[in-house]
């Protein structure tokens, strides 16, 4: 386990079509302002975040802009061999909260269940997200490069959702004609 500071992106490096970026920013940064109103009237405050695209479109770019947001909160980051530390990682941010656990390439954990008797670090990360466990203030942000493969269904997702994570965003290909994000007039 490491602790470093992240990138300062700001909101202008993110190529997100315009629409994507304040849904992200409404169901992360959003509710967390609004996270006293939510648990007085006894509504979850944790949640989740999907962003699935190509490689090189923003996902984990737009990661570190979440992190700039909303400093308040300490980002607990997953990336390639520490993916097995999904419940100890969990577990800190718990501790920590108001935090943000970060899971890049989480089709790597989150494979089609159908091959496999059992899937330890899946179920640790359902269980995380939306288990028995008291709620707790946190944002999970999932990246994937293959939404297929990662989709899972939540009790906590709306109605029509395929995803544990309650708002999905798709970063668009390379080249789409997306113009750099501006703020909110």
């Amino acid at each position: 386990m490491s602790v470093r500071t992240l990138p300062d992106v700001p909101r202008e490096r993110i190529v997100l079509p315009a629409r994507a970026l304040e849904r992200i920013e409404r169901h992360t940064a959003g509710l967390a302002r609004h996270r006293e109103r939510l648990r007085a009237g006894g509504r979850h405050v944790r949640r989740g975040l999907l962003l699935h695209g190509p490689p090189g479109t923003g996902k984990t770019l737009s990661v570190m802009y979440l992190a700039r947001l909303m400093p308040e909160r300490t980002v607990v980051l997953l990336t390639g061999r520490t993916l097995g530390a999904v419940g100890a990682a969990c577990a800190l941010a718990r501790t920590l909260e108001p935090a943000m656990v970060v899971i890049e390439d989480v089709d790597l954990i989150a494979q089609d269940r159908s091959h496999y008797e059992t899937a330890p670090l899946l179920f640790e990360l359902l269980n995380a997200m939306d288990g028995l466990d008291e709620d707790a203030d946190l944002v999970f942000v999932l990246t994937s490069n293959r939404r297929r493969r990662s989709r899972t269904r939540s009790p906590h997702a709306p109605a029509g959702s395929t995803s544990r994570s309650s708002c999905r965003c798709r970063t668009p290909p390379r080249g789409a004609g997306c113009s750099r994000s501006t703020a909110p007039g």
